[in-house]
């Protein structure tokens, strides 16, 4: 390559050269201007959604760090932090087994020490005054603090009820800082300072590609014979031809306007398969469910906390009501399974060596809610109480984890339990039940459970669960109302649990479908936004390339006309030009798009667990139309605002 040295005389002749093909120019510089902008707009989105779905998630499971390490000493905690592939370690200790202040009744809350990068990964950094120094100083979310009557002010006293192995502690503190409660981590929580460790330690719990500017058509070197044909001058054979002189660019333009548009395809299909049934049923079986709120904050335990016959006739008396069933449980009369086979469990286990089971009794509606995995659920046999239901457990994706399951179909399972009502196991009658496994059902952790993971879980009908205990303690009640009445029943709930029974809450599919409609929300929106940004890519593409096109050609259709070519003749070639650069990307759209979407979607779809595959093509049959349009009007209207020149001058352009 030559250097030239002369700086100005080359930026003198660029700028002569920019000049002399002035408006080719400029259409490139807006095109790509244009392009430039949706592309920003697309990778901008695009990134805020994968960034804020990802923090939703983290802040589901609790922070952002990449693992978690429980129930572990200092030494073995120091012993990680020194390994040369660890960054960055938090060191987070538990206070307390629990706040019991009533305040927090419905509202599950935490008591923790965090150390900066802790509160950092955990998300709870105070955004107003500081992070708790002196051994009485605490930080807590707003919610928290609003729960518990305190206000916003630096110093502020508060009193919390601390649980510590068993015994309930008052302790006093003052308010050093809090942060905004997040909607999707519905725990308060409550971080004390290293001074309070220090000084209560034995006490703590352990812890497109874009066409811009193109040479002109006619300057392309010949390498193919000429061809003699009759039909050749027939302008719908001529725009094909056309076509064809640049295989390379025609390819590009239909691959590049057929992925703006599949997928624009895609993003709407992933965003209408966001089931929300699918989402509902894994927190509510049913319209709504009551219970005491202990249950809510998995801490259901028999007669003393379950659910009042008050509070299920006040609902069966409502307008609107349709169906109820009880479902029955509890820790009180606890149940054990034999199982020889299991030889490895060391936990869980009672005196006589049985390991501690769950067991339910529900009543009609509940009993037919439950989801068959295997077998059967033929509620004439389980009536005989010789028949009996394993739960099996259900990953974050609703798939059962079959290896839950302890027996299988057909197997005998000797059930022992403390019938009674002593305060010792010991003075109670040890009974001994033995059933047949009928089917596997699915353990659903928010309705059919008492949300704790137990490993031996049992269901059977209400009638033969009541006659193996001296107390059978209704641990919830679901029910369906009829659809005009369920926002009525939703305000009579609400009532209910705040004034008459302040202790029973409840949960519903609107108040389940709160807890979703942010990240939904988030999905349908950007995603939304995002597809209409890919879709004004294809399309600022499409007219990029025909503007271009027809610039770039100009004495190309001079010529043409000067040998006879009416402007007439010249507009219906350009427009069927237009036209097939549409047909090809509908042709490849469609193929491609039904493709990509069986192949590709629906198994990424599979992935998550409240999604429902939805095969969709109306987003490409919506746009196909508008598409056609620009095909034919923007070679028009292009072909129009350069015809101003005499066909003598635009020849002399070329020389």
């Amino acid at each position: 390559m030559i250097t030239v040295k002369n700086k100005k005389a080359v930026r003198n002749l660029a700028d002569k050269s920019f000049q002399a093909n002035r408006t080719r120019n400029l259409i490139a510089i807006i095109a790509i201007a244009l392009t430039a902008v949706p592309f920003t707009t697309l990778f901008t989105l695009g990134i805020g959604t994968v960034e804020s779905l990802q923090q939703a998630a983290m802040r589901q499971a609790g922070g952002d760090g990449h693992a978690v390490l429980k129930y572990i000493t200092d030494e073995e905690f120091n012993n990680v932090k020194a390994h040369p592939l660890i960054k960055e370690i938090a060191y987070n200790r538990a206070l307390s087994d629990g706040v019991a202040n009533e305040e927090f009744l419905k509202r599950r809350t935490e008591f923790w020490y965090y150390d900066d990068v802790g509160l950092r990964l955990g998300f709870s950094e105070p955004t107003s005054g500081h992070k708790p120094v002196a051994e009485n100083e605490v930080i807590a979310d707003t919610k928290t603090l609003q729960l518990l009557g305190v206000p916003l002010e630096i110093g502020a006293p508060l009193s919390l009820t601390i649980e510590i192995r068993g015994e309930k502690v008052q302790r006093d503190f003052v308010l050093a800082g809090w942060w905004e409660s997040d909607p999707a981590f519905n725990v308060g929580q409550i971080f004390a300072s290293r001074a309070y460790v220090d000084a209560h330690l034995d006490e703590a719990a352990a812890v497109s590609p874009v066409e811009a500017v193109r040479y002109t058509d006619g300057n392309t070197k010949q390498t193919q014979k000429q061809k003699i044909s009759a039909n050749g001058g027939k302008t719908p054979r001529m725009a094909l031809t056309n076509l064809g002189r640049s295989k390379k660019r025609t390819v590009l333009v239909f691959i590049s306007m057929s992925l703006s548009l599949i997928l624009l395809n895609t993003v709407f299909t992933l965003s209408q398969s966001i089931d929300l049934d699918k989402f509902l049923s894994k927190f509510v079986d049913t319209d709504f469910l009551i219970a005491h709120a202990d249950y809510f904050q998995s801490d259901f335990r028999g007669s003393e906390n379950q659910t009042s016959e008050s509070f299920i006739q006040a609902v069966e008396a409502q307008p609107g009501f349709e169906e109820g069933g009880r479902l029955y449980g509890g820790r009180a009369e606890m149940f054990a399974a034999e199982d020889e086979k299991n030889t490895t469990q060391r936990y869980n286990i009672n005196a006589h060596g049985n390991f501690m089971a769950a067991v339910y009794g529900l009543e009609e509606l509940p009993l037919e809610r439950l989801e068959l995995i295997d077998g059967e659920l033929d509620l004439e046999k389980l009536a005989t109480g010789n028949y009996i239901l394993e739960g099996v457990h259900l990953d974050d994706n609703n798939v059962p984890q079959i290896g839950s399951a302890h027996f299988a179909v057909g197997e005998t399972v000797t059930l022992h339990n403390y019938k009674g009502t002593s305060d010792k196991f010991a003075n109670r009658e040890y009974n001994t039940k033995k059933f047949t496994v009928l089917s596997h059902v699915a353990i659903k952790t928010y309705s059919n459970s008492d949300r704790v993971r137990w490993d031996y879980n049992f269901y059977l009908p209400a009638d033969i669960y009541k006659t193996l205990v001296e107390q059978p303690a209704v641990m919830n009640y679901a029910f369906n109302v009829s659809e005009s009445k369920e926002a009525e029943m939703e305000r009579f709930l609400q009532s209910y649990t705040d004034t008459v029974e302040p202790i029973t809450n409840y949960t519903s599919k609107f108040t389940s479908l709160k807890e979703f409609s942010g990240m939904r929300s988030t999905v349908v929106i950007i995603g939304g936004a995002i597809s209409f940004v890919i879709g004004l890519i294809g399309i600022l593409n499409f007219i990029n390339t025909l503007l271009t096109s027809i610039l770039t050609r100009r004495q190309e259709f001079a010529m043409l006309q000067s040998i006879g070519m009416t402007r007439k003749q010249l507009r219906s070639m350009l427009m069927y030009e237009g036209f097939y650069y549409a047909l090809g990307t509908c042709i490849l759209s469609l193929i491609f798009g039904t493709v990509f979407s069986l192949l590709i979607v629906k198994p990424f779809g599979n992935l998550l667990w409240f999604f429902s595959y939805q095969f969709i093509l109306w987003p490409l049959l919506i746009v196909l139309p508008f598409l056609f349009a620009l095909g034919v009007v923007i070679p028009l209207l292009s072909y129009i605002m350069t015809d101003r020149q005499s066909i003598v001058e635009r020849l002399r352009e070329a020389e």
